[in-house]
């Protein structure tokens, strides 16, 4: 046999559906099929065209896209184009590769000669078809950015070599969180040539493994920083924040944008600025920020490039979301890690103050110096454009958080709002920090919309999307931790219509503050249950998933716009959480601890 039929049958010899053939049969059909190396970005089937082949992927992975929209990815083992192969009909959808790869391809012709070798071939085949077909019919929601089970690190185009400290922190991260292999230019075959790299790498791929190829330096290692460039299923590029950013280069790789910008500075004190810059002209899928001297930061690195980084989204409910704090707080002290973090309203402030890595009892006195003794939403205005005036809010906003920008920030973030103007949600994961929490809390009628500079209008997220879960899984794979509140039943009201002022009584009410015997719900009250009924809807309608939703209580008799029981509500909060997690067994995953803490709430809730 040839060099290229030996390898063939090696390839044969992993895949499941050969199992169970002998070593003759195998060189029978490996004089059949013919290997086909497919370079990242090539299109392997053209959607609409005649179907005159069948493949099996035998190394890397492929995309399959519908009128452009991806609709699967295909992996090692897998058949490819099987469904018009059989059926004579034309391809109903493209492959293209996503990283370099391989396939074994079988004319009709060789297809009927390998099944007079292997009878079992069809039934093998079609039995991977109709698994895969169950799967989607099942459920088919769109699938979240993964990283792969093969990922490159190493320095962005004509940027500097990785600091030994990075490289030497990856390693004791790798070794702590397990389920990752690190393979470097000196652990690999790189001067045996291509194709000795390829067939070193074959076995690795097929044990179904997670791998990380480490690029030192690029240009003393051009070949092996090709080959992770190139058998990648996304691609961690690392700079120095503080450097000038080299020139984005185009990218003809990437069929789809997999790439990771990550940004290191020395130490943690060192200043996060100048992101935006880096970020300007280059397509990719999440930046990070590491700090060289932060165990931490390497540990998150590796859980987004292992598809385990753990995301928390906060649900919006004004003053009950100091719950959302004091439940964070219980997560940290239980050892359970923060990878992504966002929410809406109220939850897209507490999430920005998390992001910012201030500590829980410090958001909480600025929860304080905000809403009790600044009254920053109890000022009334003349209400032409909201009820409220909203300058003593904004000015508390922009101190406490300060000019920064979002891309700054150490942790992922984004917030939430309402766009009016295109009847849609707007997500805010670059610009002004307070200015992105503002436009998520302008609650309508109460405080009046931000404006963005074309002109477009944004309030509330809680309108559209009060419990943002599908704007996560937009953007990350892996758990993702849901927080909303279990604040009471049913809202019943006595209160006599017929006894409600006109106009002159009422502002004889509003000038002189005079106490009301009737009980009838004011706006802010309107506005706070409206909002509580769609965060119940929108989570009694999720498909959770793997993700977790965990209900908190909160202060009894407590409303939607009672700031001094902020205090109480995050108290009660951090309790709840803390007592369930103390439950669960501390060696177990974040997202099963996370989920067994939920169970637990749920029910002492249900018991009352």
């Amino acid at each position: 046999m040839t060099v290229d039929k030996k390898r063939i049958k090696a390839l044969l010899t992993g895949l499941s559906v050969f199992d169970g053939l002998d070593s003759e049969a195998l060189d029978q059909i490996a004089q059949t099929v013919e290997l086909r190396r497919v370079p990242s970005g090539e299109t392997l089937i053209e959607q609409d065209s005649q179907a005159d082949s069948l493949y099996l992927v035998a190394s890397g992975r492929f995309r399959v896209a519908r009128d452009g929209h991806t609709i699967a990815t295909v992996g090692v083992g897998e058949p490819l184009g099987e469904l018009a192969f059989f059926s004579g009909g034309r391809r109903t959808a493209s492959v293209t590769a996503l990283r370099d790869s391989e396939v074994l391809s079988l004319t009709r012709e060789g297809f009927d000669a390998v099944a007079q070798h292997y009878a079992a071939l069809p039934q093998a085949i079609l039995a991977t078809v109709a698994a895969r077909l169950a799967a989607v019919t099942a459920k088919a929601p769109a699938l979240s950015p993964m990283a792969g089970l093969v990922v490159s690190v190493g320095p962005v185009a004509g940027g500097e070599p990785l600091p030994e400290q990075l490289v030497d922190g990856l390693f004791r991260s790798a070794d702590d969180l397990g389920q990752l292999n690190i393979h470097t230019a000196e652990t690999a075959p790189v001067s045996a040539g291509p194709e000795a790299l390829a067939e070193w790498f074959a076995p690795l791929e097929r044990a179904g493994e997670r791998h990380i190829l480490l690029v030192r330096d690029a240009q003393a290692t051009p070949d092996w920083a090709r080959f992770a460039e190139t058998r990648s299923d996304s691609r961690f590029r690392v700079g120095r924040l503080d450097a000038p950013p080299p020139a984005p280069q185009p990218d003809t790789l990437a069929v789809d944008p997999r790439d990771h910008l990550v940004l290191w500075r020395p130490t943690t004190s060192t200043p996060i600025n100048g992101s935006a810059a880096w970020l300007a002209g280059r397509d990719i899928e999440m930046h990070h920020h590491l700090a060289l001297d932060h165990p931490g930061d390497f540990a998150r690195l590796l859980r987004f490039a292992s598809d385990r980084a753990v995301g928390v989204v906060l649900a919006g409910g004004g003053a009950f979301g100091t719950a959302h704090v004091g439940a964070l707080r219980a997560m940290s002290e239980a050892g359970i890690p923060v990878d992504y973090i966002g929410g809406t309203s109220v939850g897209a402030a507490m999430a920005a103050a998390i992001a910012q890595a201030l500590p829980a009892e410090e958001i909480m006195r600025r929860c304080n110096e905000i809403f009790v003794t600044s009254r920053a939403m109890n000022r009334l205005n003349v209400p032409l454009y909201s009820v409220l005036d909203h300058r003593i809010f904004d000015a508390q906003l922009a101190k406490h958080f300060g000019d920064g920008l979002i891309e700054d920030l150490a942790m992922p973030f984004f917030a939430v709002s309402s766009n009016l103007s295109r009847n849609d949600i707007h997500v805010h994961r670059s610009g002004p920090l307070w200015k992105a929490v503002r436009s998520s809390g302008s609650i309508p009628a109460l405080l009046p919309p931000i404006l963005t500079g074309e002109g477009e209008v944004l309030i509330d997220g809680g309108l559209l999307e009060n419990v943002p879960l599908e704007t996560m899984r937009q953007v990350k794979s892996g758990p993702n931790i849901v927080f909303d509140f279990n604040n009471g039943g049913n809202w019943q009201v006595q209160a006599d219509y017929d006894a409600l002022p006109g106009r002159l009584g009422a502002l004889r009410g509003f000038l002189f503050k005079r106490s009301r015997k009737n009980r009838f719900p004011r706006i802010p009250s309107i506005l706070s249950r409206s909002m509580i009924i769609n965060s119940r809807r929108e989570t009694g309608r999720m498909d959770m998933g793997r993700d977790i939703l965990v209900k908190l209580p909160t202060a009894p008799r407590a409303n939607f716009l009672d700031w001094t029981k902020g205090q109480q509500n995050y108290e009660i909060g951090h309790q709840a959480l803390a007592t369930a997690l103390a439950e669960t067994d501390p060696v177990a995953a974040p997202d099963v601890r996370m989920r067994d803490a939920a169970r637990r709430m749920a029910e002492i809730d249900l018991a009352g």
